[in-house]
């Protein structure tokens, strides 16, 4: 049950659809989370987290890998 808001964070940083954007953003966050747990703890490391990718989500909403202009259905 605590791997749901990491699963649902990197989703959402990594940009939902996109397979390469998730990798980077697991990568990402992992290793932020792992800085920033000794010097301020579990709790408010994942908060402090969570509020980066807030902020990041207001300049880039479609996530780190965006496609340019719209995806072809098949």
């Amino acid at each position: 049950q605590a791997y749901i808001i990491d699963s649902f964070m990197v989703v959402v940083f990594g940009g939902v659809g996109n397979l390469w954007g998730t990798f980077v953003g697991a990568l990402s966050l992992g290793i932020l989370n792992k800085f920033l747990e000794p010097s301020v703890g579990a709790v408010l490391g994942k908060i402090l987290v969570l509020v980066l990718i807030i902020l990041f989500i207001q300049k880039r909403p479609r996530g780190l890998f965006a496609l340019k202009g719209r995806a072809v259905e098949a």
